[in-house]
């Protein structure tokens, strides 16, 4: 014989109204949360997108190039990010990828490369090509010009080898660099494969252009025609020759030394990249790891896309915030 109290079918009906009206609270306590989310989100994007379309003119000795200055509403680093755009890129081309960063909580600088030419130094005349010199130099004038101290550097493609050669030029202005699928970090190509590769990789963005959907679809026509109209401005041949020219041009001894001298740097590169295949940084079978240690730096991590692929995917720039963070901590720690 049971000796369980019996319940009146009154309780019972009290404890359903409980268990009810508990499910219900949490369900509008979601609710409510993800609606103030939404409008957290809504307001961060809405203040991005009024920095974002507040270009200046920054002059540069006998020319000028454009500079935008994002501020989050609370900073996780007192460190700024420098991104540096790729050949004839502005960084309207790269508009998710600064959003992620904004998001991460970082005060984002970046620029776009001046067209014409300045009369440079008999010393900063050598080895490196003058035009790559030439961004290099408007790019610490941009640091300066903010009265900023040190930045962080997310780089894409060229804008990878103009970074590099303004850290060699002032040191003491960088901190911590993450490329994404840089130029010159692995062997020298010639003429033929460079112009082959860039057939192949115009071919990849047309066929984005045509069958992805139409948000991605006009942001690599954006990217596109921004390439053209900076080649127009520099004229055909030297365009031609100067984005060539970086698959001939080596920055790998000063990659490596720049993680020598305790600067952070990981690499970021397009499993589909045609420009700079997959193969040509991982000779070994033992993966990233040991491509990462052959190249001389902290980090090499692969991400789905090809040669163009952060112009329209943000996660290079979420994925490069994240980079940044673990190269503080690791640092920081080894400091310790």
């Amino acid at each position: 014989m049971s000796n369980a109290t019996p319940v009146s079918p009154l309780a019972e009906r009290g404890r359903c109204f409980l268990v009810y009206n508990y499910t219900a609270l949490i369900k509008i306590t979601m609710e409510t949360l993800s609606l103030l989310r939404n409008k957290e989100g809504l307001l961060l994007r809405n203040r991005f997108e009024q920095q974002f379309s507040q270009f200046e003119k920054i002059p540069f000795e006998n020319t000028e190039f454009e500079a935008i200055d994002i501020r989050p509403p609370e900073q996780r680093d007192d460190v700024p990010v420098l991104f540096v755009p790729g050949y004839g890129k502005s960084p309207r081309s790269y508009k998710e990828l600064l959003f992620e960063l904004f998001k991460a909580g970082r005060r984002v600088i970046s620029m776009t490369a001046p067209v014409e030419d300045i009369k440079l130094q008999p010393y900063e005349k050598g080895k490196v090509p003058s035009a790559q010199v030439i961004r290099a130099l408007a790019i610490n004038h941009l640091i300066g010009a903010k009265e900023i101290n040190r930045v962080d550097v997310v780089s894409h493609s060229e804008g990878c080898t103009n970074a590099t050669i303004a850290e060699r030029i002032e040191p003491e202005k960088f901190r911590y660099f993450v490329y994404i699928t840089p130029p010159g970090v692995t062997e020298k190509q010639g003429w033929p494969t460079i112009g082959k590769r860039s057939i192949q990789n115009l071919m990849d963005i047309n066929r984005a252009i045509k069958n992805e959907t139409p948000e991605i679809a006009i942001k690599f026509q954006h990217s596109k025609d921004e390439a053209k109209v900076f080649g127009r401005k520099r004229g055909a041949i030297k365009a031609l020759y100067e984005s060539g020219l970086l698959g001939r041009f080596s920055i790998a001894d000063e990659v490596r030394a720049l993680h020598n001298e305790g600067h952070g740097v990981v690499i970021i590169a397009g499993t589909g990249d045609k420009m700079l295949p997959m193969r040509e940084y991982q000779r070994t079978k033992e993966g990233a790891a040991r491509s990462a240690e052959s190249l001389g730096v902290d980090g090499f991590i692969q991400h789905p896309g090809g040669h163009g692929a952060a112009h329209v995917n943000k996660n290079y720039g979420a994925l490069a915030a994240i980079m940044l963070e673990s190269l503080k901590k690791k640092y920081k720690k080894e400091q310790n």
